[in-house]
């Protein structure tokens, strides 16, 4: 229950920092810095979003370092007066909501620890 609860807070915080992403993206009035925008801050949110879809641990794993980018250009965009305040802290609570889930997931789910072959057990 708690891994669905997890699983299913991560992905709805991921697409929610996908759409504040593309809202940021869109913003600009130079095609070129729309795009250099859009492939900085749009694209790695759609890198763990496979995994993320079939419940990998080391997806969620790995997806929790990169909330940790989020939250930091969400304090950037929050903190100067500028009409980008509001998405800044969207973005801030979206990815610690990331963060949180992605955590709690990968403690319920406990399959993050190493396999130590029988073999390099024996010779120690």
């Amino acid at each position: 229950m708690l891994k669905t609860i997890s699983r299913i807070s991560a992905l709805a915080a991921l697409g929610i920092l996908l759409i504040l992403m593309l809202i940021q993206s869109i913003g600009n009035d130079h095609p070129v810095q729309r795009m250099v925008m859009l492939l900085c801050l749009a694209l790695p949110l759609t890198l763990p979003l496979r995994g993320l879809l079939h419940a990998r641990a080391y997806t969620f794993a790995w997806c929790s370092f990169l909330s940790l980018y989020y939250f930091t250009v969400g304090v950037m965009w929050a903190f100067p007066n500028t009409p980008a305040r509001m998405i800044g802290i969207m973005t801030v609570l979206s990815s610690v909501i990331l963060f949180i889930s992605c955590l709690v997931f990968i403690k319920a789910n406990k399959t993050l620890t190493p396999v130590v072959p029988e073999s390099v057990s024996q010779t120690e």
